[in-house]
């Protein structure tokens, strides 16, 4: 930040409102508020030492953060934004709160945030093109509770600590892409009525879907790293794709109904010896779970099994089953253990 700032209390900051929107190279001493209308603002090189809180204020189109830092944590609470709310290359010590606003677009451009949280109806105005888009940039959590987000969510480009929503509803699509990286990924007790893409990108730790109802298509693309896929309690509506390419290194399912089906395939030529990944099915399992042409470390089966499961074309290590029951039908056809060392075993099934 540069040392020549313009320093400005609450009292000035208010007084140069009347003569103009725009701020560029200002350190803001004061504790700032806006609850008034107003057509756009902008701020460039600003410095806000106290909390920045835009509180029940209509903007006719946009407001614009540029290589700005914030101290404390900034609000934007109940707003109807006109056009977009942009972050270009700004810091965020606080955590950044936004709640129940409106909005064309929400953009965050290479920026460094501690924490950004969205609750809330999110641009409950249901705008049918709406975004809110993450381009590069570090950023440790982005949270979304108790949310009712409508808009498209996009992730392009950046590195994440963590992702996670919970008790909230998505109703446009969830997007990963331009070689995005998380460390963990948590979608619990929510609803996502929309598709989710994974394109490219990686996901280091864990991507955790739990207790949610999935009513678009999920798809995993072949460029797209997970290290642990964990699915507990999943009702998935539309059809659940991993293209897999040796990138993912364990599938853990339980208690879960895939309607239209769990399918994990590979479209390569993979040696039948080098399997990395470890499927895992507990509890009741329901709908069609298909893994074709992949090559495996293990498969576990426990629990029940009340669905359609076929692996076809694959080649293992391990394959054990272990206080299980199937209820329906596995069809095992072209399996292959590994010739080097393999084990196929039954407990208690």
């Amino acid at each position: 930040m540069d040392n020549t700032l313009i320093k400005l209390t609450e009292v000035e900051f208010n007084a140069r409102l009347n003569t103009g929107k725009d701020f560029a190279d200002v350190e803001f001493t004061d504790r700032l508020s806006f609850v008034d209308h107003c057509s756009q603002m902008s701020f460039t090189n600003c410095l806000f030492n106290e909390r920045l809180t835009f509180l029940n204020v209509k903007l006719l189109k946009s407001i614009t953060f540029t290589d700005c830092t914030f101290l404390e944590s900034p609000q934007f609470i109940k707003c109807a934004i006109g056009n977009e709310l942009t972050f270009d290359g700004c810091t965020f010590k606080e955590p950044l709160e936004i709640k129940s606003i409106s909005f064309k677009a929400i953009s965050f451009k290479n920026c460094e945030c501690s924490e950004i949280r969205f609750a809330g109806a999110i641009n409950d105005t249901n705008k049918s093109t709406a975004i809110i888009k993450f381009s590069n940039g570090v950023y440790t959590k982005v949270v979304f509770n108790h949310a009712t987000l409508n808009s498209a969510l996009l992730f392009h480009g950046g590195t994440f600590d963590s992702i996670s929503a919970d008790k909230t509803e998505l109703v446009d699509k969830l997007e990963f892409d331009k070689g995005v990286k998380c460390s963990s990924l948590h979608l619990t007790d929510s609803v996502v009525r929309d598709r989710i893409r994974f394109l490219s990108g990686s996901i280091s730790d864990v991507l955790e879907i739990n207790g949610v109802n999935l009513e678009g298509q999920t798809t995993v693309s072949d460029s797209f790293h997970i290290d642990w896929l964990h699915m507990h309690n999943v009702v998935a509506r539309r059809s659940f794709i991993v293209n897999y390419n040796d990138t993912v290194s364990k599938i853990d399912v339980s208690d879960s109904n895939f309607i239209s089906g769990l399918n994990c395939n590979s479209q390569s030529n993979l040696p039948l010896s080098s399997g990395n990944l470890s499927i895992q099915l507990s509890g009741i399992i329901e709908g069609n779970i298909i893994v074709e042409r992949v090559a495996l470390l293990s498969v576990h089966f426990q629990g029940s099994n009340l669905g359609n499961i076929k692996l076809n074309k694959v080649s293992s290590k391990f394959i054990t089953f272990d206080d299980f029951q199937n209820n329906n039908r596995i069809t095992i056809s072209n399996y292959r253990l590994n010739p080097d060392f393999n084990a196929f075993i039954v407990f208690d099934s």
